[in-house]
């Protein structure tokens, strides 16, 4: 879209004193990733990444019909639901709980719908006329 934008990495330290700031409390739902322009703040990923769609692009990016939003959105959604079903369970501590997240959460959720995805973006069905 080619808009400027600063990138900061946090480090859990910092992000525990940043979450924790009196500037941070005030956010509506404090949270990583975040966007701020000028004094407006969204967080979360899909969120960010519609707001930047509509303010900086063109809003056909997230489908032309009303079918093809709707199948843009369960992408999305999707990719979103599986990033957080790893994320959590990659913050498990023992090598047993990540062996049965492996064996239970990977397996049965995450990977099955890795194929679907694959199959949909990169195979022959494309989701979008």
């Amino acid at each position: 879209l080619g808009v400027d934008y600063k990138d900061k990495l946090f480090t859990l330290a910092e992000w525990q004193r940043f979450s924790t700031s009196e500037k941070v409390r005030e956010w509506a739902f404090p949270a990583l990733p975040y966007l701020r322009e000028g004094t407006f703040i969204v967080t979360e990923s899909v969120p960010m990444c519609v707001y930047v769609i509509n303010r900086f692009g063109t809003p056909d990016l997230l489908g032309r019909t009303l079918r093809d939003k709707g199948v843009v959105e369960m992408y999305i959604w999707t990719i979103e639901y599986m990033g957080n079903v790893i994320t959590i369970n990659c913050q498990q501590k023992s090598a047993e709980e990540l062996r049965r997240f492996k064996e239970t959460q990977w397996t049965e959720k995450v990977y099955p719908r890795l194929l679907k995805l694959e199959q949909a973006v990169v195979g022959e069905q494309w989701f979008l006329d």
